[in-house]
């Protein structure tokens, strides 16, 4: 009874007190000042186009020895890249690019973001820069070769993926 009662009395004069802080009166010579945020989301999304009318990524070498193999429809000589990725976000975005797991021994692959062969660049499942601050509209080509050293008959597969992030 008496002691709910004394409890009731001290919350309530808390819940006063509390309600108070943060009151203040303002005036001409005080105006009243608050931060205003603008939080616009990052939008990394982006879209990925195969060259002519590609659904996958396919080298096919003359020998099981054969250097220099471009994919089916990439055509370095006349710039058209493998794959063309577009920045459909809204801030400039930085593209890797790799394999899921690791390639055969027999195959080594490199890529470009240029018609220009890179072998200091090559396609692993640690994945590597494509190019970076691709800006929103933008577009970024990625271009292939493949070296094949006593390869394997028969057709062995691997999955190539694209990661975008915010650039720094």
């Amino acid at each position: 009874g008496k002691m709910k009662g004394k409890i009731l009395m001290v919350l309530m004069g808390l819940l006063f007190v509390s309600g108070l802080t943060g009151v203040y009166a303002y005036d001409a010579s005080t105006p009243y000042t608050v931060t205003m945020n603008f939080i616009v989301g990052s939008d990394t999304s982006f879209t990925v186009s195969l060259a002519g009318a590609a659904s996958s990524i396919d080298f096919s070498p003359a020998t099981l020895n054969s250097k220099n193999v471009e994919p089916t429809g990439q055509n370095a000589g006349t710039t058209t890249p493998m794959v063309t990725i577009t920045n459909t976000g809204n801030t400039n975005l930085d593209f890797k690019n790799g394999v899921t797991t690791a390639q055969p021994a027999w195959v080594l692959v490199s890529y470009n973001n240029a018609s220009s062969i890179n072998w200091s660049k090559t396609l692993t499942n640690t994945f590597g820069t494509v190019q970076t601050s691709v800006a929103s509209s933008g577009t970024a080509s990625v271009y292939f070769w493949a070296n094949f050293t006593s390869a394997s008959a028969g057709t062995t597969a691997r999955t190539y993926q694209i990661n975008s992030s915010v650039s720094s």
